[in-house]
């Protein structure tokens, strides 16, 4: 679990500009990984695979690799 602060939601702007088909809530999560260092998220949503900054790995994926 990881906090929600002003800094993380400054950047949600300009990422909703560049990314308008994500929801306020995948914005958030993107945000969140940008901010703490993330580089990849598991998701079975496929509008990540537009975000340059996060690579998306689909559940099935993360699985296998265990």
């Amino acid at each position: 679990m990881l906090p929600i602060t002003h800094a993380l939601m400054r950047r949600v702007p300009d990422l909703a500009r560049r990314y308008p088909a994500l929801s306020a809530r995948d914005l958030t999560h993107v945000a969140t990984c940008i901010h703490e260092g993330i580089a990849e998220i598991v998701s079975t949503d496929r509008g990540f695979d537009s975000v340059r900054e996060v690579r998306r790995i689909a559940p099935e994926e993360f699985a296998a690799a265990r």
